[in-house]
């Protein structure tokens, strides 16, 4: 396995694209809707994490992982590469090429996420509410 960063994939907007169009509700805290093609690649193109890689493992690519500048780190695996134990291997690369404290924010009904970071030695440090925006 290996981490190719975003920014070296030509195809890296389609493949991630792609990833993003297999997200469950219960998958997903940011979106609530599922953007254009137009927007994911802007969104892509503005360069929103401290780093952003494609997971990859022989010629395929299986998910994609970020830290964000504010030591968030995600994960996304393709269902179709899910219970190979791609996600917390491409994890422990992630944390090693980024030292220092982690957070990671998930869905509250992401029980298979809860699990995979709990099993990394992540602890629950708090819970957050939201309300929607109100007349």
């Amino acid at each position: 396995m290996k981490l190719v960063p975003v920014s070296k994939e030509k195809s890296a907007v389609d493949i991630l694209y792609a990833l993003l169009q297999e997200r469950e509700a219960g998958e997903s805290i940011s979106h609530k809707a599922m953007p254009s093609l137009d927007e994911h690649r802007k969104f892509v193109r503005s360069n929103p994490y401290q780093s952003w890689y494609l997971i990859k493992v022989g010629d395929d690519y299986v998910g994609s992982c970020y830290i964000s500048k504010a030591r968030e780190i995600g994960i996304g695996i393709f269902l179709a590469h899910r219970r190979h134990g791609y996600a917390r291997h491409a994890l422990q690369m992630l944390m090693a090429l980024w030292p220092g404290r982690f957070y990671a924010n998930i869905n509250p009904g992401n029980e298979k996420s809860h699990g995979l970071f709990k099993s990394l030695g992540f602890n629950l440090l708090q819970m957050t509410y939201v309300k929607e925006k109100t007349r």
